[in-house]
């Protein structure tokens, strides 16, 4: 009889952390257990598989079919999700939700927690206005949040062997050991899809700046559309920025209001791309010179990006990365500053010097960033969930 596994996962849709739940999912195909992914909402096993190419055909998807348009208890449906019993009749569960909320009823054996936003409370804190709604709504959510790493360090303490608890990040694991006190067993970095995107790295061609994230507040895109206007009028930049992401009913405000910017600023060479199908962002992707990122723009530490799947994706793909200088941003270019900024005013610097590099310059600095890309490969994941299956069982 072969072995049950259950990956929790809030949104099974678009993104990193749903490719994360779907590669693990495939990788304990793979190696003979039989999958249930666990969702706040429905799930389309086809619309997964051209989403991410995963063909899952011993996987079960299991929501509490919560309408995305009625989100119901918002960020309580984490506590619904965590909550049920079922998961005490699987040999081992993957907790692929971002952060952790404690069942008294599970028996925490076997139970692997991949933690990238331990500190989600305080996200929505931040972009809470009402002090009422802070106190009355969030305010219980909080403290079940700080309750449960509690617990999670005790549980720790008295099973280690039995649960292992990593980050996504060497700056998300410094914030659990250093702020929160939670013993870290390692990092498991999120998988990129390079052998996709490698394909176009080689092009040499390239002029303009592009960017990859959902259009929403948190990732940023008006910084983008401000950098742009500085680029023109600082140094005469006029190349392209290509603004690409998702646009839902729910983000539709925030696409609005970037497109309202653009429309104000008069500029004409700042394009967005909402929703373009794969193959359109590869030929925008294979023409781009520098990749550009703004998530955690002047925010506190909270609100930074743990590990972008998109930086990682322009990387392969050619591009020369120009990332805000928080979260993951320093471990995906090694640290290297002439790809950080601080500011506006430094980042348009820095991507002048980035777009006026010599052909030979770029293809060195492309391959050296290249060259680091292992360790987030669907091979190195496939390696390290391995590990931890035969260490477990």
């Amino acid at each position: 009889m072969s072995k049950k596994a259950a990956i929790l996962h809030k949104f099974v849709g678009y993104g990193g952390g749903a490719r994360f739940s779907i590669t693990i999912a495939k990788i304990l195909e793979d190696i003979g257990f039989e999958v249930s992914i666990f969702s706040i909402h429905k799930i389309d096993p086809v619309k997964i598989y051209e989403r991410f190419g995963k063909k899952l055909r011993r996987t079960r998807f299991i929501s509490l079919n919560i309408p995305r348009k009625k989100p119901l208890l918002l960020i309580y449906n984490s506590l619904l999700l965590n909550m049920s019993t079922i998961f005490r009749k699987f040999d081992i569960i993957f907790n692929m939700s971002g952060d952790f909320i404690y069942n008294p009823l599970c028996r925490y054996k076997k139970y692997v927690i991949i933690l990238y936003k331990p500190y989600h409370y305080l996200t929505h804190l931040a972009y809470s206005r009402s002090r009422i709604v802070k106190k009355i709504y969030y305010a219980p959510y909080l403290k079940l949040v700080l309750d449960s790493v509690d617990r999670l360090k005790k549980i720790k303490e008295e099973n280690s062997d039995n649960i292992l608890v990593f980050t996504d990040s060497e700056w998300c694991k410094l914030i659990m050991e250093k702020c929160l006190k939670v013993p870290v067993d390692g990092v498991i970095y999120p998988p990129v899809d390079l052998s996709t995107f490698l394909k176009i790295s080689n092009n040499t061609e390239r002029d303009g700046v592009i960017s990859l994230a959902n259009f929403n507040r948190e990732k940023k895109q008006h910084i983008q559309v401000l950098i742009a206007k500085l680029a023109k009028e600082y140094y005469g930049i006029d190349q392209e920025f290509r603004i690409c992401g998702i646009v839902t009913e729910n983000n539709l405000w925030y696409f609005n209001y970037v497109k309202k910017l653009v429309d104000r600023f008069n500029l004409k060479n700042v394009k967005l791309y909402p929703n373009i199908p794969l193959r359109d962002l590869l030929k925008l992707l294979s023409r781009s010179k520098v990749f550009l990122h703004t998530m955690g723009f002047r925010e506190p530490w909270y609100l930074q990006e743990p590990l972008s799947i998109a930086c990682l994706e322009g990387i392969a793909s050619g591009c020369l990365p120009l990332l805000y200088a928080g979260g993951g941003a320093f471990e995906i270019v090694n640290y290297k500053k002439e790809y950080l900024y601080t500011n506006i005013e430094e980042a348009v610097e820095k991507l002048s010097k980035l777009l006026e590099v010599s052909e030979s310059q770029y293809i060195s600095m492309r391959n050296s960033l290249i060259s680091g890309l292992y360790k987030f490969s669907e091979d190195e994941l496939y390696r390290r969930i391995i590990d931890i299956v035969s260490n477990l069982l």
